[in-house]
């Protein structure tokens, strides 16, 4: 329970400035998996390693996952604004299933990352063809084609995912006053909970 309290905080903290929550997303990977099989590392000291060994990489993914967050929220606006009804709807849904397919995506990239992360600190290797060969050897691009094809290939899962992490916000919008009950749940908690969890049931052949 003081793991994930301790993992709950990180993440938050880490997140507040917006460039550097991306990477803060692969070293909580990394940290649930550590916790999973109880490995001896100190929590808080890998998890800030392992988000400056994961920032290069995954910022500019992150970055431009919130530019196109941002002409989506402007496509959705201008397409109820200026487009006939029918054909704003029809916009607005493309650009809003882009969104959450590249958001899809973004996960698993920085879920393979904390993987990676994770075997390479327990001094393990990765075999040919496995998820963590692409991505410590093919570089950024050959990474992304694989989180794309795990978002579709486990979408339940990715759905789950982003539905619960997205929750709290959700629940702002609904009844600020929820929200203010429920704070210290998702303040202490909360992220960290569901991240371990979310390792608990993710896919035996990638995390075996």
């Amino acid at each position: 329970m003081g793991d994930i309290v301790v993992l709950n905080l990180l993440i938050l903290v880490c997140s507040m400035p917006v460039v550097t929550a991306g990477a803060a997303w692969a070293a909580t990977w990394r940290s649930c998996f550590d916790m999973r099989l109880n490995a001896d590392t100190k929590l808080a000291r890998t998890f800030l390693r392992t988000l400056r060994a994961s920032f290069v990489r995954v910022t500019p993914v992150w970055i431009g996952l919130l530019g196109l967050g941002t002409l989506v929220v402007w496509e959705v606006h201008i397409s109820g604004l200026l487009r006939a009804k029918v054909l704003g709807i029809l916009m607005s849904a493309l650009a809003l299933a882009v969104l959450f397919i590249s958001a899809l995506a973004f996960f698993w990239f920085t879920f393979l990352l904390g993987l990676e992360q994770h075997r390479l600190g327990l001094g393990g290797t990765v075999g040919p063809n496995s998820s963590s060969e692409i991505i410590s050897e093919g570089g950024t691009v050959p990474a992304l084609k694989l989180a794309l094809v795990l978002a579709v290939k486990h979408l339940p899962l990715g759905v789950f995912v982003l539905a619960t992490y997205a929750l709290p916000g959700v629940v702002v919008l609904w009844n600020p006053m929820v929200a203010v009950y429920a704070a210290p749940i998702w303040f202490f908690f909360y992220f960290g909970a569901l991240s371990y969890v979310t390792c608990l049931i993710s896919p035996k052949d990638l995390t075996y």
